[in-house]
């Protein structure tokens, strides 16, 4: 029994020791990590000082009038928020002037002289209640379309011949044969394009802070090659706008063409590839089921998941919801290589950046990863508040003026005087947009091949495969 009794009190005495040997190597292991340098990632591509491009912007172009008059066609809620961020762009130091404004509907040019009345330094610009007689104006240079979607064909049928410089919103037109139908009118006019009059398609998602940076990144080539994009929208029900327009398909092109085709630009734009095959679920489910207009009934999705495949082998997915408000994040962007991922968050402005260890190339020995292993950085892309009173677009359609500007200011015989949203941009949106629609509709998968023909899907894929760093290092590869 003695004998027991000692076996036994010297068995707990070394369970004792062997639980203090753990820990003490388990505080070791904690102190050698704490002391070790920390495993980080430094993006190739610097947080893009935003300063230099005004600056580049505020830099007097050589061989052009000093002083670029800029008209507006539609004044609604849209052409109002153009007109606040051409009044910053003067404030810093663009040389601009508003020296017209176009609009039908008496409210909108009453809320528009209203706004002009604040911005004193804008002047007194000749007001038009036809666009005609805008685009006939020798004081415009730049004509900014904001009409109802399913105006802007015939605003560009009559501005196209006059060779100035356009911006028109998004969408470019509602249907695939109206955006066909102006590509080829730019086409045959032979005054866009290089060295030409500027042909600009305002997407101005491209421009929020947090997805720039989530371009630059993916851009750069360090998650490496992209594989699948994530973007989700969760945020409210479409505004009143003048006469409900925006309550009917008919006028929109359907929510996936007017609202989504920012969404299917980005995708288009990230990837650098043709979309081959379009496949939508969505429907009408809760946003004005109640609403009635002269007998019409709104006809407009208010939920959607759209699913893109490219021909690279990358594929996107859209998640919209329209009833969804009440969330922290209106936008959240995600774009996955084989080497990272890169996350962009929208109205928080955050963009966080994940790298694989070693690229993805070293096999993963435990379950979950360790996170001394992971190579996490977060950054913030903060937007100046006088930005944000400038519109609804989190200082995004500053960004795309500046950018805009600093296009059409440059010397006529440079090269670079290329749109960085071009016609072929904006039509591709579209095309996705449509395709997204007819897939809801018909409840199928929809080739492209079926709105457009292979040559521009593979041309525009091409131009915007040329605008990404990435690219010529994976057709390197």
């Amino acid at each position: 029994p003695k004998s027991r009794a000692c076996c036994k009190a010297l068995l707990a005495e070394a369970f004792r020791m062997s639980r203090t040997v753990v820990e003490l190597v388990h505080l070791l292991w904690l102190l050698l990590a704490f002391l070790a340098p920390v495993r980080s990632y430094t993006p190739r591509v610097a947080y893009l000082d935003r300063r230099a491009v005004v600056e580049r912007a505020q830099a007097p172009p050589s061989k052009r009038k000093m002083t670029l008059g800029y008209g507006i066609i539609g004044v609604g809620q849209m052409g109002r928020e153009h007109i606040k961020n051409l009044q910053l762009l003067r404030e810093d130091g663009m040389d601009l002037r508003l020296t017209a404004v176009a609009d039908s509907h008496a409210e909108s040019l009453e809320l528009t002289r209203a706004l002009l009345d604040t911005l004193p330094d804008m002047g007194k610009p000749q007001v038009y209640e036809n666009y005609e007689d805008l685009i006939n104006d020798d004081s415009v240079d730049v004509i900014v379309i904001c009409t109802p979607n399913m105006h802007h064909v015939e605003v560009l049928r009559a501005v196209i011949p006059s060779g100035k410089h356009v911006l028109v919103e998004k969408p470019m037109c509602t249907t695939p044969a109206d955006c066909l139908e102006v590509h080829s009118l730019v086409s045959r006019s032979g005054l866009y394009g290089p060295q030409k009059a500027v042909f600009w398609v305002a997407m101005e998602y491209r421009y929020i802070r947090p997805i720039e940076r989530l371009l630059e990144i993916a851009d750069s080539g360090d998650i490496g090659r992209v594989r699948m994009v994530s973007i989700r929208e969760h945020r409210y029900p479409f505004l009143i706008k003048v006469g409900n327009w925006n309550r009917f398909s008919k006028n929109t092109g359907g929510t996936l063409v007017e609202k989504c085709c920012h969404f299917f630009d980005l995708m288009l734009r990230i990837v650098g590839s043709s979309p081959v095959r379009v496949y939508a679920s969505g429907a009408m489910d809760v946003n004005h089921q109640d609403e009635s207009y002269d007998g019409a009934v709104p006809d407009i999705i208010d939920n959607a998941f759209v699913l893109v495949d490219f021909q690279c082998g990358a594929r996107a997915c859209l998640d919209l919801c329209m009833f969804a408000e009440a969330s922290e994040n209106q936008e959240e962007l995600v774009v996955v290589g084989d080497a990272g991922k890169v996350e962009a968050k929208v109205p928080v402005d955050e963009v966080t950046i994940g790298m694989r260890e070693q690229g993805g190339q070293r096999p993963i020995e435990t379950i979950p990863p360790p996170e001394d292993a992971k190579k996490v950085v977060k950054e913030s892309t903060p937007v100046a508040e006088r930005l944000r009173e400038a519109g609804y677009h989190e200082g995004s359609t500053y960004w795309e003026h500046v950018n805009f500007y600093q296009c059409i200011s440059k010397d006529e015989d440079d090269a670079s005087r290329l749109a960085d949203v071009a016609l072929q941009d904006g039509l591709m949106a579209v095309m996705v947009g449509a395709a997204a629609e007819l897939s809801v509709k018909e409840g199928r998968p929809i080739m492209m091949s079926e709105l457009v023909q292979d040559s521009l899907r593979d041309s525009t894929a091409e131009l915007v495969a040329s605008r990404i760093p990435r690219k010529e290092k994976e057709a390197n590869l």
